[in-house]
């Protein structure tokens, strides 16, 4: 009788050390594996009859030497006098705030770069060693003997090292306070006292920080490196076409992670072999996405992170129906506008014309207009012909108002924004309430105004430029307009301020209104919403959207 029992590993691409089964066949066990996981096994296998042990534990007391000098071999091995070093527990280090025992790093333009380590402890019976793991933190670089061997180097170069040698790199981040692994020949160990000396570099002269902790652990059986996503974050949103950066933490507590790669819904897009870990993914159709990453370590054993999903969203239909250089007619010559000049059927073949920026008395206009020293009109006037064909692809109009002093905006005829300027009926001679200057003369304030005061055809844009008074000596005009919608076949919201109040509203069933408050906050639904929405302004920024709902 034959029981068998599959246990699948995830393949990593170009690594075919897989275990395909093992079981029992009548009182035998029968396995079937590659060459190298055998090995891991009988590791396993032998670690279980041995108990783990702590040779020497993290927070241990070191023996240590933070003058600057060089130590040259001599003080690697187990007989070498220390009598003269410090010592204190682990973490030692300087300059992060967590340190028990602070050391010294020398000037703070000329560092000491290397700081030496040595902690003697009593080795046990080899007999009872089956195998050692030794775990380092380290910031920036590390080099460590086990009596007197070369047993980690970590963030340095290859070759002979030095009290002047500089680590690879500088340590930033999360890689501060981790521990990097490998894994000694128990060989080394001697019966009697032992050594473990390790050297700590910085990455250059000018370093602020350094950390060093260590533990050597005997009878660890092999482990998994352990893989995770880091960003983005899950359930993101990003709108097409977009290159999505990828970070992706991979540690290994027995050993080293030798590549990670990234999985998109189930398709390798790179392999990363440098710490840390990063992709980007570009050109992803829309709709859903499912990341996942792969980490392989130095036993050839391999951990997937677990999934992170993403959507990918179509792009909103945009019209840029004004823009910087925009041709706009202009009336600068102190009378009233004409009747009906602020609508589409209006006769404006008698105006000036020219691209924006318009204006007088800053030097950085497009199209100077008249003005009079001493006697500047209060009121000019703008228009600006555009053809819409199909105004039910939008559903909101952001616009981006330079103006010098006050303005009033309107779309076919309504009013549709005014800033800087009184809330009661407007004339010719009606002055902005305040004068504008400094950085605010050349800021586009922006806005977001209905669609729905679009037509099909033939819309037009007009705008009255306000002084604060008469004798001003300047002024500016400029006008940014950008309709945009939804995807074609996506739920339309709409959103406009009127009366006091925001207004939300959307046409669509089987939604749900969603709102959160920072850009980076999460969606939550707002119970009972239905369209029109109203939300009291102002509470503060508030970004919604809508969200199908669950049956």
């Amino acid at each position: 009788m034959v029981h068998n029992w599959e246990t699948q590993q995830e393949p990593f691409h170009g690594w075919t050390g897989q275990l395909t089964s093992f079981g029992r066949v009548g009182g035998f066990w029968a396995m079937k594996c590659t060459l190298g996981q055998l090995l891991v096994l009988l590791m396993l296998f032998a670690a279980l009859g041995r108990a783990q042990t702590a040779l020497v534990s993290t927070g241990a007391v070191w023996k240590y030497l933070d003058d600057g000098s060089n130590q040259n071999i001599a003080w690697r091995f187990p007989g070498f006098n220390d009598s003269g070093w410090a010592s204190g527990p682990a973490q030692l280090g300087y300059g992060d705030g967590d340190e028990a025992t602070p050391i010294n790093i020398g000037p703070p333009t000329n560092v000491f770069v290397t700081t030496y380590f040595r902690h003697v402890f009593t080795g046990p019976d080899p007999a009872s060693i089956s195998s050692l793991v030794l775990r380092i933190l380290r910031d920036d670089g590390a080099v460590a003997y086990l009596n007197g061997t070369e047993v980690f180097r970590n963030n340095m170069p290859t070759g002979s090292v030095d009290h002047l040698t500089l680590a690879t790199s500088i340590v930033d981040g999360p890689q501060e306070s981790q521990f990097y692994a490998a894994r000694p020949n128990p060989a080394l160990l001697q019966v009697g006292p032992n050594v473990l000396a390790v050297e700590i570099h910085q990455g250059n002269a000018t370093s602020g920080d350094v950390s060093f902790d260590a533990e050597l652990l005997a009878n660890v059986p092999p482990s998994r490196p352990e893989v995770v996503i880091s960003e983005p974050a899950n359930n993101s949103d990003f709108t097409a076409p977009v290159d999505i950066p990828v970070s992706i933490s991979a540690t290994d507590f027995d050993g080293v992670v030798q590549r990670v790669e990234l999985r998109i819904n189930g398709n390798s897009i790179g392999l990363d072999t440098i710490e840390p870990y990063s992709f980007i993914s570009s050109n992803q159709p829309i709709g859903m996405h499912a990341l996942r990453a792969v980490a392989l370590d130095d036993s050839g054993l391999v951990t997937t992170s677990a999934p992170v999903n993403i959507r990918v969203l179509a792009p909103p239909v945009t019209l840029k129906i004004t823009t910087n250089g925009s041709w706009w007619r202009y009336l600068d010559n102190s009378a009233p506008a004409p009747a009906g000049w602020n609508t589409v059927g209006f006769n404006d073949a008698g105006w000036n014309s020219g691209p924006t920026q318009l204006g007088y008395g800053e030097g950085d206009e497009a199209t100077p207009i008249s003005f009079v020293t001493g006697g500047v009109p209060i009121t000019f006037y703008f228009r600006h012909a555009f053809v819409i064909t199909n105004t039910d692809a939008f559903t909101n109009m952001l616009f981006e108002v330079l103006r010098d002093d006050g303005v009033v905006v309107y779309l076919n005829g309504r009013e549709a924004f005014r800033m800087n300027m009184p809330t009661t009926d407007i004339t010719h001679s009606t002055l902005a309430l305040t004068p504008v200057g400094g950085t605010n003369e050349n800021f586009y304030f922006p806005t977001n105004i209905s669609a729905n005061l679009l037509v099909t055809g033939t819309n037009l844009l007009a705008a009255q430029l306000h002084q604060n008074t008469e004798i001003s000596n300047d002024g500016s005009f400029d006008l940014l307009l950008t309709a945009t919608g939804p995807p074609t076949g996506q739920p339309r919201l709409t959103i406009e301020y009127g009366g006091g109040v925001v207004v939300i509203r959307w046409n669509t069933p089987g939604f749900v209104l969603e709102q959160r408050f920072l850009p980076s906050g999460s969606w939550t639904a707002i119970p009972d919403a239905t369209s029109p929405y109203q939300v009291p302004f102002p509470t503060g920024s508030r970004l919604f959207r809508l969200s199908r709902s669950q049956p």
